[in-house]
């Protein structure tokens, strides 16, 4: 089975084309920021950021599906810092996935290493949607900022949906790698290639962005 998206799933809805009809009768969106993130308005709870996420015009698609497109082995692929979300808001929102029959990749039987290997690398490019969850301890891992440069790839080179989650974080600090989130990532780059840390600063750079969920106000 071919490890690319198909031409099938080449022509799936993509690049923001969705959101704006639910998620801004609940949020608001800050004019102030160029890249126009959805904020969630104060008290907004896990269910309701949850609920904004399933009710996303591609996740909805998903949920149409009886079967996954040729080429693709996922409906979702997650990209996350674990000790940050994974007993949090990844742990509900994946059994929220599960519940709508919505298949995501898990890595738990990869061994991680430095380097992201084939194997992850196939899981990335078979699926549908990437899911970002970008948060203040993202870009400590190594393993995390190669899966977004391969992310960020696949939009360029398959126009793969990627839906990002900026949890606990400003976008603006993802963006321009500043703030406790650019202090995190500057250690991550200490005596690494100057190649590698700007292939890391331009997808952050892009990942930024990408119109996505804000969930600094919960």
């Amino acid at each position: 089975m071919s490890s690319t998206i198909s031409e099938s799933s080449k022509s799936w809805p993509r690049k923001g084309s969705l959101r704006t009809t639910v998620v801004t009768d609940s949020c608001f969106i800050d004019e102030k920021k160029s890249h126009h993130q959805y904020e969630t308005p104060p008290g907004c709870c896990l269910q309701r950021i949850t609920r904004f996420i399933l009710h996303d015009e591609d996740i909805c698609c998903l949920m149409a599906l009886s079967a996954l497109p040729r080429g693709c082995k996922h409906h979702v692929f997650p990209s996350f810092h674990g000790p940050d979300v994974r007993r949090g808001f990844l742990s509900y929102l994946l059994k929220e996935f599960k519940e709508k029959a919505i298949d995501v990749f898990i890595d738990n039987d990869i061994e991680r290493s430095k380097l992201i290997g084939p194997e992850l690398t196939e899981a990335i490019r078979g699926s549908l949607i990437a899911v970002v969850l970008i948060s203040k301890n993202y870009a400590s891992s190594t393993w995390c900022l190669n899966e977004l440069v391969e992310i960020m790839k696949c939009r360029d080179d398959y126009n793969q949906t990627v839906m990002v989650i900026f949890y606990e974080v400003d976008p603006s600090d993802v963006k321009k790698q500043k703030g406790d989130f650019g202090a995190v990532f500057d250690r991550t780059c200490a005596e690494k290639s100057t190649e590698e840390v700007e292939r890391w600063r331009k997808a952050l750079h892009i990942v930024a962005q990408i119109a996505g969920y804000h969930t600094s106000n919960l």
